[in-house]
């Protein structure tokens, strides 16, 4: 099995990780690996609709937007306007 050294996370989301560990009862170590676990085997061209939005939904449960950030969507108009 290999290991994996994460530096320079940002606080912010070492804390959510850490409230999102806590309540499915697990370490932070094994929140990561649950998480990556979920994205594993997972190529565009062989995943159903389903699966992409099942896994996307995972992604963005782990990392929401912190308060007042701004949507992609937002961030795509400011750029195309410049």
């Amino acid at each position: 099995m290999a290991d994996l050294h994460v530096r320079n996370v940002p606080e912010e989301a070492y804390k959510r990780l850490r409230r999102q560990a806590g309540r499915h009862n697990r370490s932070i170590s094994s929140e990561i690996i649950a998480l990556l676990s979920a994205i594993e085997d997972t190529e565009p061209e062989s995943m159903s609709f389903s699966t992409f939005l099942e896994v996307a939904d995972s992604i963005r449960q782990a990392s929401p937007l912190p308060p007042g950030a701004q949507s992609s969507v937002e961030l795509l108009r400011e750029e195309r306007e410049q």
